[in-house]
């Protein structure tokens, strides 16, 4: 236990009123934002040579599909492996499954898309 929870009160940090909880949660600092990704050499050169290319709506929407196919891949592979595994924390089965539904979700989505 760390020296500051030892030293403090049973019930610290608990409001006892109402204004108490208001003020505590006034006092709360605002939550850092996720910081933004930058993409890797790898993904860039992919996007730059997208960028490049001379490709029509239905094969932009191929190679979309084709990566949400791979993300969903490899998600459904996690979740599959993380099942099997008895020291795998159920949250964390719960997320990449979240994850794995609203890849194929947006992939049907996608697939759905009418350019024509």
């Amino acid at each position: 236990m760390a020296a500051d929870q030892a030293d403090a009160p049973q019930g610290a940090g608990i409001p006892n009123t109402p204004e108490e909880l208001i003020a505590m949660q006034e006092n709360k600092p605002e939550r850092p934002e996720k910081s933004e990704r930058q993409p890797s050499a790898k993904a860039k050169q992919v996007l730059d040579l997208i960028k490049t290319l001379a490709t029509s709506a239905a094969e932009d929407q191929e190679i979309a599909l084709t990566l949400m196919r791979r993300l969903e891949s490899f998600h459904d592979e996690v979740v599959a492996e993380m099942k099997d595994d008895a020291e795998a924390k159920h949250s964390l089965i719960a997320a990449w499954a979240i994850d794995a539904d609203r890849l194929m979700h947006c992939r049907i989505f996608l697939e759905n898309v009418d350019l024509e």
